[in-house]
């Protein structure tokens, strides 16, 4: 985005630049909302300036491959037959986790209670986590969180097995209950108070959670909405231009006449990297976006020009665009919400999802969920609906957003894996809430990642290239879990070298294998 991305394993910092008030009548401010011209990691764009009239773009292509997006057919809802397991998970300590070693017996998961602030959870379908200052244990020594599993009949005959770790302080413990309507049974308690002389900081114990005592309770069945959508392959797009383009490190696109002049574009410069992005199978782009004059300039002529293209476009809503304030300020965020949503969300080109318009968060985790809340609830109430997919694998986050994602996969061991158990507790929610609608989930692929012209080399982050091999392992870890979308990251991220754009460095050998793995997981 406009600052450094990373995975999911490095946790943000977050801030926005400016505090506005919600505007009662949207319009884009006089000025930027970004002023820095200093090219770095976490740079915001170049100041614009405007795209001389005499320069002349390359002629568009004929795209080989134009997909297609139909109207989307509701499908009848899927009966799905499971155990609800209740784990009650205390500790003691400062910190605690345990970590399920065969999560492919957990249909969904769905956090039913946390302890009250300062004490902050997360869950995946593998990790459950609960962190608090070392100063909360004098108020308050003992903290629970409280979770519900569905659990697969057909793995009850195998016990769920955890690895459990916490802190020096104390220790950790779990009850596990079978639960059958208001009703709940004890099935098995786990202490877990030992210490290591060796290593008194933490300490990591195997346990098991017998399951087959839950064959005694009869199975719970519930029905899952679904709808058929189209397979969609997305990119992030950037608008504008914030890299060195003189670091001798750094690549550059084949036709340079698009980023010449900075962040001001014109329509033939859209309609050519649409038509390119199609020619690979590419379906849509998020845009990366803040309410500023020239970037609402180029969003409006991108949707003119996916319109007339049958492309799809959704704004990447950029919650935290200053590096030296990454805090998530409600009031600036609602106010840029009503104007877009006002401004482009009714355009052809702006992409629906579940009839609304879609928005995709960056660095939701910057905010907890109550503020997030805070500002969807306001932005409903002056009269915009939206759905919203947030940035984050903590499956937690589905009781608001509409689905999850990352902007960066880089250094994520055993992605597949990941995207596995992400993709089957999104697709599962529904299970364990009443009412639930469909939630998205979106798998990431990108090329590698080299942030050289951001930074000095012996400080930039690097996942090496590999002539196309890391672009796509990432991309059949993605269709192995047969992810409702696929996002590449991105299109032309020039400044951290995640682009897949023809350019001078790689010509079009990126679009070739976005190609390849496009109709690969289209055709299955």
């Amino acid at each position: 985005m406009c600052s450094l991305k990373r995975c999911s394993t490095l946790i943000l910092l977050v801030a926005l630049l400016v505090s506005c008030t919600p505007a009662t009548s949207p319009s884009p401010p006089d000025t930027p909302a970004w002023t820095s011209t200093q090219p770095a990691a976490t740079a915001l764009p170049h100041t614009p300036t405007l795209l001389p009239p005499t320069l002349t773009p390359q002629p568009t292509l004929s795209p080989t491959y134009t997909p297609t997006l139909p109207p989307t057919p509701t499908l009848s809802p899927l009966v799905v037959p499971f155990y609800h397991l209740r784990i009650e998970y205390a500790t003691t300590s400062d910190w605690a986790n345990f970590t399920f070693s065969n999560p492919e017996a957990i249909l969904a998961m769905r956090l039913v209670s946390t302890p009250d602030a300062p004490t902050s959870t997360q869950f995946s379908a593998e990790l459950v986590e609960l962190f608090r200052p070392v100063d909360a244990i004098q108020t308050e020594p003992l903290v629970t969180m409280v979770f519900d599993l569905a659990i697969d009949p057909a793995a009850i005959q195998q016990p769920l097995e955890l690895v459990s770790s916490h802190g020096g302080i104390g220790g950790s413990g779990l009850s596990i209950f079978a639960v059958n309507g208001e009703q709940t049974t004890l099935l098995q308690e786990i202490n877990h108070y030992w210490q290591d002389p060796a290593n008194p900081g933490r300490n990591d114990t195997h346990f098991k959670i017998a399951l087959q005592g839950l064959s005694q309770f009869p199975l719970v069945q519930r029905q899952i909405p679904r709808s058929a959508p189209a397979r969609l392959l997305w990119a992030v797009y950037y608008p504008w231009i914030a890299w060195d383009q003189s670091a001798a490190c750094t690549d550059h696109p084949a036709t340079p006449y698009a980023y010449s002049t900075g962040v001001i574009r014109t329509p033939e410069t859209y309609a050519h990297q649409i038509e390119l992005a199609q020619s690979a199978g590419i379906d849509g782009f998020f845009v990366s976006w803040l309410n500023d004059p020239n970037l609402n300039r180029n969003l409006t002529l991108l949707l003119e020009a996916a319109q007339a293209r049958n492309f799809r476009i959704a704004i990447y809503l950029e919650s935290t665009p200053d590096p030296n304030d990454r805090t998530v300020h409600p009031e600036a965020i609602t106010s840029w919400l009503n104007y877009a949503l006002t401004t482009f969300s009714s355009q052809p080109a702006y992409m629906q999802l579940n009839g609304k318009p879609l928005v995709m968060v960056y660095n939701s985790s910057a905010a907890p969920l109550e503020t997030w809340q805070e500002i969807f609830t306001t932005v409903e109430a002056g009269g915009h609906s939206a759905s919203y997919l947030g940035m984050s694998y903590n499956l937690g986050d589905l009781q608001l957003f509409d689905g999850l994602h990352q902007y960066a996969i880089i250094g994520m061991p055993n992605l597949a894996a990941v995207n596995l158990s992400m993709a089957r507790g999104a697709r599962n929610y529904p299970l364990l809430v009443t009412d639930a609608s469909q939630k998205i989930f979106a798998a990431t692929v990108q090329p590698g990642f080299d942030d050289c012209p951001y930074h000095p080399p012996d400080t930039t982050l690097f996942e090496d290239r590999r002539d196309g091999a890391y672009y796509r392992e990432t991309f059949e870890a993605a269709i192995q879990s047969d992810p409702d979308w696929i996002i590449i990251t991105s299109w032309n991220e020039y400044g951290e070298t995640t682009h897949i754009e023809p350019s001078e460095f790689y010509g079009e050998q990126y679009l070739d294998i976005t190609r390849e793995y496009a109709q690969l997981w289209k055709d299955r």
